[in-house]
């Protein structure tokens, strides 16, 4: 009943192609770790466009995934673009697996269990890999021992959960424990469906365009440097102006 999420992915070198990684030599270290993260956040958009215009669930078999991503140039959110990253990355040879976490940013409470990441192991040490974190883009794999990376992302243990920390600020707590692809299914539907939920109320698009970070959220095109405020670029006010900015900036054609 759930083979289709547990499914190897179709199409390595077409994978590949759409991050731009065309005849990658699948090597098992962290450079290739790497350069796959970077190239994926650079290629391949967040969005919420599924849940907050068409009004449903994306789907999270791999045969789906790899349609939306990879065959219609789409991107996703969490369960969607880590979900796709596992079996790219098992494709490629590394040993990892799925976990799931908290978001921590500004919540005072504890949140539901609702993101999705992979943990991949090299070399006796573990990485928390993530190309689905909205607009804060990961960009490369997290050492569990706590190196920083160079773009300011390290992973603290003071207690049961591991922290991801960013810019002196914890913004996720995760397990190190496996998951199952079939244990996201229920987020999933929530955060597309659920009633007050943050990301079906209004379009979410973000990507990387070499150190600048791209962000529509709502009617606001925004665009920010490293080290810098976010500056507006657009105010979009109807339909048509949506769909040129989502095909201008994040290579997506959507509604049609």
């Amino acid at each position: 009943m759930f083979d289709e999420y547990y499914a190897p992915l179709p199409d390595l070198g077409a994978y590949l192609a759409r991050i731009g990684l065309a005849g990658l030599e699948p090597r098992q270290d962290l450079e290739t770790l790497t350069r796959v993260m970077e190239a994926h956040v650079q290629a391949v958009p967040f969005e919420n466009l599924d849940a907050c215009l068409g009004h449903r669930a994306p789907d999270l078999t791999v045969a789906g995934l790899f349609d939306k991503v990879v065959t219609r140039r789409r991107g996703g959110w969490c369960h969607e673009l880590n979900g796709l990253l596992l079996p790219l990355l098992r494709a490629l040879g590394f040993d990892c697996y799925p976990i799931a976490g908290r978001i921590s940013i500004s919540a005072d409470a504890v949140t539901p269990l609702g993101h999705r990441a992979v943990l991949c192991t090299l070399g006796g040490e573990r990485y928390y890999c993530d190309v689905g974190f909205g607009d804060m883009a990961v960009r490369s794999p997290v050492a569990l021992s706590g190196a920083e990376t160079r773009h300011g992302f390290s992973v603290k243990k003071p207690g049961d959960w591991y922290e991801l920390w960013h810019g002196g600020r914890r913004v996720l707590l995760f397990s190190d424990l496996p998951f199952e692809p079939t244990d996201y299914l229920a987020a999933n539907y929530m955060s597309a469906l659920a009633p007050g939920e943050k990301f079906n109320r209004e379009p979410y698009v973000s990507i990387m365009q070499g150190d600048a970070r791209v962000l529509l959220r709502g009617g606001t095109l925004t665009r920010q440097q490293p080290g810098q405020a976010r500056e507006t670029v657009e105010q979009i006010a109807d339909g048509e102006a949506l769909r040129t900015a989502l095909r201008r900036e994040f290579g997506i054609e959507y509604g049609k």
